[in-house]
């Protein structure tokens, strides 16, 4: 009886002394949370960025391969003809857990002068089917030509 006394008390102790380090470790549990959440939005900011202007390059080459068919590709007369570029990327991290996030660049030509000689371009990103809160806009071309 009395050992099981000791070991019925053992084991209070032990329990007593695990949730003490429990309540000591969960700040910093929390604070590794925080910091796994600040660094992905650090690295989407970052891949956005890239995308921006990876989609900026492609517009560059296909309107410097297709330089003559400026017409065709965007009606300067309102949107009768437009085109649109879209592309898919995708980005797999671990932190604390394994993660694949797809994203969907889209970016269409708005505009066309012919008289300045430029097109201007806006692309916004997806980031698994929802939109992401930043867009831009591109001009190409050679203003005042």
């Amino acid at each position: 009886m009395k050992r099981g006394l000791v070991n019925i008390s053992m084991a209070l102790i032990l329990l007593l002394f695990s949730s003490f380090v429990a309540l000591i470790i969960s700040p910093l549990m929390k604070e590794a949370i925080e910091i796994e959440q600040r660094t992905f939005e650090s690295i989407e900011n970052t891949y956005s960025k890239i995308l921006f202007l990876s989609t900026a390059n492609m517009w560059k080459k296909f309107l410097t391969d297709n330089a003559a068919f400026w017409d065709d590709i965007q009606s300067s007369d309102g949107n009768a003809t437009y085109t649109e570029l879209n592309f898919n990327s995708y980005l797999k991290y671990r932190f604390s857990t394994e993660k694949n996030i797809s994203y969907l660049v889209t970016s269409t030509t708005t505009s066309y002068i012919f008289v300045s000689k430029y097109i201007s371009t806006i692309a916004d990103i997806k980031r698994d089917g929802s939109e992401l809160p930043y867009k831009t806009t591109f001009e190409f071309g050679w203003p005042g030509l």
